[in-house]
């Protein structure tokens, strides 16, 4: 249980390439398009709410990398 937050408090950063951004976000589409063709398929639906289920998963994986790397600079005292 002691190692629980060692990730959080060790000197050691994780940076990301724009390559690996780039993946995570093909990723996240082709998941979400995934959920949404099993969306459309099982229910009636709307144009505006398929629009933002595809979305949705591209957000949030940009919303991880943004505080990922907020965090990193958080970690290193804020230095630029």
């Amino acid at each position: 249980m002691s190692n629980l937050f060692n990730s959080i408090f060790n000197d050691a950063t994780a940076t990301a390439s724009p390559l690996q951004l780039m993946l995570a976000l093909l990723v996240s589409l082709v998941l979400g398009l995934a959920l949404t063709w099993t969306y459309k398929y099982r229910t009636l639906y709307t144009r505006e709410f398929v629009i933002s289920l595809t979305l949705l998963p591209c957000l949030m994986t940009l919303v991880i990398f943004l505080v990922n790397g907020s965090l990193d600079l958080y970690r290193r005292g804020w230095d630029l």
